[in-house]
């Protein structure tokens, strides 16, 4: 018998053992502390994982967020709502088309949003740095990865880019800038993979200024 095997025999005698000593040794005290234990912590689970708490755990410590901004939320919401909605759900495809258009309408340079810093990262070549900031729950507003056409990377030597380098993850932001690409709702956005389009909305967004937020 290999000492794997052994081990594994020994360890099988003993975890019944074990687990009957300890029930002996249980008060009617001990079980009802145990059962409200596993009845508050399943509870918290349960209530974690519901939309309502992480969307309160998440905004917690952001400051007010403006109006153009929560709208802007909404419908990008919205958007994504419709886009994983059963193929041929007419519905759906009418509400897809409707989002579409008020988002296009909306306009592209915003000021005074707020969020937290999703990631930041600097290229090897320390030549730019690209930077995702989360404004909700689903939504982020981002750099492309790489220098492109869209001209979003954050450029060295910049004042914008000695900030965002000293920023971390998850710290709370102020930020403005333009929004490039409405992950291809609207006419003239960047191309967009039809398998991004159903993840949690991306938009493209070319920074003007980041502040953080003092807390």
């Amino acid at each position: 018998m290999g000492p794997l095997i052994l081990v594994g025999v020994m360890m099988g005698m003993l975890i019944p053992v074990v687990v009957s000593a300890a029930l002996a040794d249980l008060t009617m005290r001990k079980v009802l502390v145990i059962i409200a234990v596993l009845l508050l912590t399943t509870s918290g689970l349960t209530i974690y994982n519901t939309t309502v708490f992480q969307e309160l755990y998440w905004s917690w410590g952001l400051p007010p967020v403006p109006v153009d901004e929560a709208a802007f939320v909404t419908m990008a919401d919205q958007l994504h709502a419709a886009r994983i909605a059963p193929a041929g759900d007419q519905a759906a495809g009418g509400a897809l088309q409707q989002v579409a258009a008020r988002l296009c309408a909306a306009p592209n340079q915003v000021t005074g949003w707020v969020g937290r810093v999703e990631h930041m990262y600097p290229s090897a070549n320390g030549d730019h740095a690209s930077l995702a900031i989360r404004i909700a729950i689903h939504v982020v507003v981002r750099t492309a990865l790489f220098p492109d056409t869209t001209d979003t990377v954050v450029r060295s030597g910049t004042p914008l880019f000695a900030t965002v380098s000293e920023l971390r993850e998850g710290e709370v932001v102020r930020f403005a800038g333009d929004l490039v690409g409405h992950t291809g709702a609207c006419p003239g956005d960047p191309p967009t993979d039809p398998n991004e389009a159903l993840r949690d909305p991306e938009f493209l967004f070319r920074f003007a200024s980041v502040t953080p937020v003092a807390g």
